[in-house]
């Protein structure tokens, strides 16, 4: 994994490099700030997508890269904004410091909070202030000046925010070692809240004198860094972490799950198949099945690959389960697997079995939220005026827009009502859109700058997503993703939907829907569709060959038909509108 670290577009900054083996630039910045006598606060901005990998490169290097001659004189607080609340956040000062001293118990078990001489130098300052008062107090009685300073010291450790500025001060001060708080998982939040958590880093680094790490999303950075309250870091270095490629990935955790399986797993393992006979697999031959796996899925020239690295997008974590998803599925027989983990020739992983799993997860039949496959031909009846197309037309429309600078001044975001000023056109009115775009962001098919993934805010921007790129660009194009969809979407025309309802009756009662079923199913909804265009050539006559949606999807179906049932002519294929 490469991990760039620069400071953008700073003309004070430097570029600064770390790989998985090196980290001597991010260390030169702890070396730096720690040989400051004056105890200067500073942070560092760690900057990059969800997922990405941002938590995971500061716990690698606090636990493994942090040289020696800083290892024994770095104390580590971790504050795990996965746990805040939209209360915690505002009351602000109180839940970091609380977070701060629990964590750093936590990290430093070795040292103990609670013994009397550390109570001691913590509270030193306070416990200084008051010592006059506990000088008249011991001359008429010690005991009372005994019992007020406990009593004094039980107060201060109630009170985090002391608690937490008494430790950073004796450690930090008194003992001239370095306090590292790191602020992990802010990237989870929505923007707003991106943006309070940073004024709570830059309080808490000002009040606790720390080297603060404060972790932050791409999108959130570019938009608003020369904003308020961000333009007051542009002195500061922020360390930008660019996640590896998912092949890269997989491959690495395939490595260390087949390293794993060697040393524990048992020497083989006694299955009972469908058909009654039971077979012996040894360990080596499942591991040579894993690696088979990875072998067909991430070889040259196949979709596979392509599919699940646009779904994850730059999200790592969602990347893996997507891969391992697809090793456990139920629709990878267990006949099957022994035929190849016993020498069968005929491998049973093929593009369609992954879409199949990637779509209806352990179900037989798909269903949008079974897998992670949204179905795009959708739509509710409540979206008064929406169709078939109006997924599709939003997602086209934010596709063909990638490159070009929106509303809030960043490549490709745009508001609704920018959707709305070309969709109102195809007869769409400004509510269906308002609704459909909710849809797409709530299934991951588009991103908002908030940040948000459940509401929409009215003026909020979004832009398409790496995995709805994926769905209109590649998945429409595969007869087994559109036919997959047809039997769950609702038709403004009654005769489609008998048809198509007929075509899934009738293959119910069989093994299952055959490649020439599911292409004659989506015939029928091709016909539908050209339904559609004369219906919307009716009331916008004057867009008849405009670039829409519409347009684009057409030339796709037929891509899918052809897949089983091929054309009387050569099916002409052009460049598609989407790759350039």
């Amino acid at each position: 994994m490469r991990d760039k670290a620069q400071r953008h577009k700073n003309p004070l900054s430097k570029d600064l490099l770390t790989t998985k083996t090196d980290t001597r630039d991010f260390s030169s910045k702890i070396a730096e700030y720690s040989g400051n006598r004056q105890n200067t606060p500073q942070m560092i901005l760690v900057v990059g997508h969800v997922g990405a990998g941002k938590s995971l490169f500061i716990r690698r290097y606090r636990k493994l890269q942090v040289p020696p001659a800083l290892r024994g004189s770095v104390k580590w607080a971790f504050l795990n904004f996965n746990d805040a609340t939209k209360a915690d956040l505002a009351e602000g000062g109180n839940w970091t410091s609380k977070k701060f001293v629990e964590s750093f118990s936590a990290e430093q078990p070795e040292i103990d909070l609670n013994t009397e001489d550390m109570e001691d130098h913590i509270f030193g300052y306070e416990l200084n202030a008051n010592r006059s008062l506990y000088a008249r107090l011991e001359r008429v009685s010690l005991l009372d000046a005994i019992r007020q300073k406990v009593s004094d010291i039980a107060r201060w450790k109630a009170d985090y925010r002391v608690m937490s500025r008494g430790i950073t001060r004796y450690f930090g001060g008194q003992r001239g070692e370095t306090c590292i708080v790191v602020f992990d998982n802010v990237d989870r939040l929505d923007k707003d809240d991106q943006l309070t958590v940073f004024q709570l880093a830059l309080a808490f680094m000002a009040d606790h004198r720390t080297l603060t790490i404060l972790q932050m999303r791409d999108e959130t950075f570019e938009r608003y860094k020369d904003s308020k309250p961000l333009d007051t870091f542009k002195t500061g270095i922020s360390f930008h972490i660019l996640p590896p490629r998912f092949g890269s990935v997989v491959r690495r955790r395939l490595e260390i799950s087949i390293e794993e399986m060697r040393r524990t797993a048992p020497s083989g393992w006694d299955y009972e198949l469908s058909n009654g006979a039971r077979v012996h697999i040894s360990r080596d031959q499942a591991l040579a099945f894993l690696q088979n796996v990875y072998d067909y899925v991430f070889r040259e020239g196949v979709n596979a690959s392509r599919v699940l690295q646009g779904l994850a997008g730059r999200d790592v974590r969602r990347a893996l389960d997507i891969f391992f998803r697809v090793l456990i599925s139920g629709h990878l027989s267990d006949d099957s697997i022994m035929s190849v983990a016993l020498g069968g020739r005929a491998f049973p992983i093929t593009d369609d079995l992954v879409l199949r799993t990637l779509m209806c997860g352990n179900n037989r039949y798909f269903h949008s939220g079974n897998g992670f496959v949204a179905n795009i031909f959708f739509f509710e009846r409540e979206w008064r005026g929406g169709d078939n197309l109006l997924i599709i037309e939003i997602l086209f429309f934010l596709g063909i827009k990638m490159k070009t600078r929106g509303t809030i001044g960043i490549e490709g975001f745009f508001t609704v009502d920018n959707i709305f000023e070309t969709l109102q056109f195809l007869g769409y009115p400004l509510l269906a859109v308002r609704q459909a775009t909710e849809w797409l962001l709530q299934r991951g098919l588009v991103e908002a700058d908030n940040m948000s993934s459940l509401q929409l805010a009215r003026d909020a921007s979004i832009r398409i997503s790496s995995a709805g790129f994926i769905h209109v660009r590649v998945l429409s194009t595969r007869l087994e993703y559109v036919a997959a969809c047809l039997y769950e979407i609702p038709y403004l025309l009654e005769e489609t939907a008998n048809e198509i309802n007929e075509v899934f009756v009738v293959s119910q009662g069989i093994s299952g829907l055959s490649p020439v079923r599911r292409a004659q199913a989506v015939q029928n909804f091709r016909k539908y569709v050209r339904h559609l265009e004369r219906r919307r050539e009716k009331y916008a006559p004057n867009l008849v060959g405009v670039a829409s949606g519409l347009e684009y999807i057409l030339p796709h179906l037929e891509l899918a038909i052809a897949e089983v049932i091929r054309p009387f002519g050569q099916l002409q294929v052009g460049p598609d509108p989407l790759d350039l």
